[in-house]
């Protein structure tokens, strides 16, 4: 199971904050969070090889949440977890043993900035790959520019890329078709762009 923290971080984060009392309110989130019952995940348990009674469940989630005359209702004491049942709940619920651990908010915080570093270096990737791109289509372009007859080759089989997709060569007909839009967003096969940026005037690019 993939661990998007890594073990290490979510093990320094568990030293300082980790708490066995995180896991019985992370089990009880993510239970409800899928609409199941106790007996539901009871049942589940036993499917990955960790049988849990319902009962015990019931004594590893914390309390209910809703009071009667200012006391949470039902009762006030919880059941220890043994690594075995820890283990079965992070195969059910597809979560690292690590984050169970964890209050929410730290895991969300700590899968955040890990998003930024992850998005910091595929920023990088897609800027040297941009430019990267950009040589190759400034070292073909006057080649093709030179040889009309391999321009008009160019032409061609953008056409007959966008044959294999009538709705694209309908947009690209149309004066909605704007080549400037992100490919994404006009759901332009590849070939198609570069087609397009090789035959595009090199003052216009």
């Amino acid at each position: 199971m993939e661990d998007p923290l890594g073990w290490n971080e979510v093990s320094k984060v568990v030293n300082e904050v980790g708490n066995e009392k995180w896991l019985g309110q992370r089990v009880q989130t993510e239970r409800k969070t899928r609409g199941w019952s106790q007996a539901r995940l009871s049942a589940e348990m036993a499917q990955v090889g960790h049988p849990l009674h319902q009962s015990a469940i019931s004594k590893i989630e914390p309390p209910d949440a809703e009071r009667r005359g200012g006391h949470p209702k039902g009762r006030s004491v919880t059941r220890s977890v043994t690594i075995g049942e820890a283990i079965g709940f992070s195969k059910v619920f597809g979560i690292p043993l690590g984050e169970l651990l964890l209050p929410p908010d730290v895991v969300r915080n700590a899968m955040a900035w890990q998003g930024f570093v992850d998005a910091v270096e595929l920023k990088g990737k897609i800027l040297r790959l941009t430019r990267e791109y950009e040589k190759v289509i400034d070292r073909v372009r006057p080649v093709f520019e030179a040889e009309g007859i391999l321009g008009l080759r160019l032409s061609q089989h953008k056409w007959a890329v966008l044959d294999a997709q009538p709705e694209l060569r309908m947009s690209a007909a149309s004066a909605s078709w704007n080549p400037e839009m992100p490919e994404a967003d006009r759901g332009t096969p590849p070939a198609v762009t570069v087609i397009e940026d090789i035959l595009r005037p090199e003052e216009e690019s």
